[in-house]
């Protein structure tokens, strides 16, 4: 069962690939920020936690900011993304999804100039309210065919079909995650995320970026998956068969951790779980204890960075905050934030480099000196023969 599995993750790694990161469905005046600032990282810093998790009063100040705008111009759409993905923040998901409502009867109440500008409305109001009704449903208990279900259903079927590659393609892997939650989980969560992707994604061979990670991904920098195990254990699965064995063992760490801590996965099937042992699987016997043993400081590194990251951060909204500043209405509010250097995942082919670099310098060592043996040798020998004449 698991070689069988293995092929099937393999051709999907290779067959639903895609184009450059982007992030899940949620929409708000920080997204397009944030792909931006995550971008070539992406997954790392799902992995490790370095992403927003910005206070309440971000979100207060933010709705207050909105509910303003709206009141004076109710034609003004974005505001209404904005109200209601705080409200989402603050948990308030019953007034988020009523905000998106009043932006849909605000849609249909305008004429229709700009056919992309509409689309575009359209396709945030149905991720926005498709991906509330999701977590509704969710914090309800997630009951096959809830209302709240199938409403989230049909509105990522609709945000989709208006733009099929929004973020890149990635909502495809939220609406698979609700789909299986939906289903009676017979197969496993990273065998149906698969199918659904290779279903949905057009074919890539030749791309670098994996869409099912990816997703997954932004599941968690803009969902609600920083403590799921199940979000990060199809991480470890679609990463090791995309051969990215580092990542892999990085989010099998993460798994570890999470496990370490209470949380317990929804899924149950047959061999669910990418184990350590499992993700270090594809590492030449002769260099997998080092890998181990490097990666799994490393991890400790960026998980510090991670959460240190996410201090810094909101050290600095919460201070700017008690200003009366907020980046809604004040353009300069980031204005003086250095993003804290990065720490660097190693690559398994550095490692092997550094070593086999080590190999040579030891070869090339031992050569110099047994070429300045046989020279001082043969020095000797000659002088030793010209006394002898």
């Amino acid at each position: 069962m698991r070689t069988s599995r293995a092929r099937f993750w393999a051709a999907v790694a290779l067959a639903a690939a895609t184009v450059p990161s982007g992030l899940a469905c949620i929409w708000d005046g920080d997204t397009l920020a944030a792909e931006v600032r995550h971008r070539g990282y992406l997954v790392l810093d799902a992995l490790t936690g370095r992403f927003d998790r910005l206070p309440p009063e971000y979100y207060r100040k933010r709705y207050e900011i909105a509910s303003e705008r709206i009141a004076k111009d109710p034609s003004a759409l974005a505001a209404y993304d904005n109200a209601a993905v705080a409200c989402e923040r603050l948990g308030r998901t019953d007034e988020a999804i009523d905000w998106m409502l009043k932006k849909q009867a605000a849609m249909e109440a305008l004429p229709v100039h700009d056919r992309a500008a509409r689309d575009d409305a359209r396709y945030r109001f149905h991720a926005n309210i498709g991906t509330f009704y999701a977590h509704r449903w969710v914090a309800g208990g997630a009951k096959r065919d809830d209302p709240d279900a199938l409403a989230a259903l049909d509105h990522l079927t609709k945000c989709m079909a208006i733009n099929p590659e929004a973020h890149f393609g990635r909502e495809v892997v939220q609406l698979g995650m609700i789909e299986w939650l939906n289903s009676e989980r017979k197969q496993s969560l990273g065998d149906h995320l698969a199918e659904r992707v290779m279903s949905s994604v057009p074919y890539a061979m030749d791309s670098s970026n994996n869409v099912l990670a990816e997703g997954l991904a932004g599941l968690v920098l803009l969902g609600a998956a920083w403590e799921s195990v199940d979000v990060y254990n199809c991480m470890a699965h679609t990463l090791n068969f995309s051969f990215d064995s580092s990542l892999s063992f990085v989010a099998a760490l993460r798994v570890e951790e999470l496990l370490q801590s209470g949380k317990r996965p929804l899924d149950q099937s047959e061999g669910w779980r990418m184990t350590l042992d499992d993700a270090a699987s594809f590492w030449e016997d002769q260099y997998k204890k080092r890998y181990r043993t490097e990666l799994t400081k490393v991890y400790s590194q960026l998980r510090a960075a991670g959460d240190e990251y996410v201090r810094k951060r909101n050290e600095y909204v919460l201070a700017r905050l008690a200003e009366g500043r907020h980046p809604d209405s004040d353009g300069g509010f980031w204005s003086d934030w250095t993003e804290p250097a990065r720490v660097e995942l190693p690559d398994r082919r550095a490692l092997t480099q550094s070593q086999f670099a080590l190999v040579q310098t030891l070869l090339a060592g031992g050569i110099l000196a047994g070429v300045v043996i046989l020279i001082v040798v043969a020095s000797r020998v000659s002088r030793s023969r010209k006394r002898a004449r």
